[in-house]
């Protein structure tokens, strides 16, 4: 973890802490805060950049992950259009199902409105 020096350091958090403490330390993720002490501190014998670059690393590969996440949404998306336009629908469901796929693809094909979509967070696709 990142200490107050700004030095890479370990910390330990046993059980003799606290049995709530310790768990919440198992608990902990990358980039978490610890508001709480430890018991003991050492400092990393690796240089710090060798953190910030796994770190650098770890970053790009989720930037990468989401890009591909959004790539096979958006062919998801076309495949359901090119679907949607070729059958005929023989009820209710299926005619909202057509509606509601053609009315994506028109939607997320306007550059405005799929900025406006990668903004807002709660719309992520």
């Amino acid at each position: 973890m990142c200490g107050p020096s700004g030095h890479i350091e370990k910390w330990v958090i046993s059980k003799s802490v606290g049995k709530q403490e310790y768990h919440d330390a198992r608990k902990l993720g990358m980039g978490d805060s610890w508001p709480l002490g430890a018991k003991s501190v050492t400092l990393s014998t690796k240089e710090n950049q060798f953190y910030f670059d796994r770190l650098e690393q770890k970053a790009e590969n989720i930037r990468k992950r989401k890009k591909q996440l959004a790539n096979k949404a958006n062919m998801k998306i076309e495949r359901d259009y090119r679907k949607a336009l070729k059958t005929e629908p023989t009820d209710l469901k299926e005619s909202l199902t057509k509606m509601a796929a053609i009315d994506v693809y028109e939607f997320l094909r306007k550059p405005k409105e799929r900025k406006r979509l990668k903004n807002d967070q709660k719309y992520q696709y």
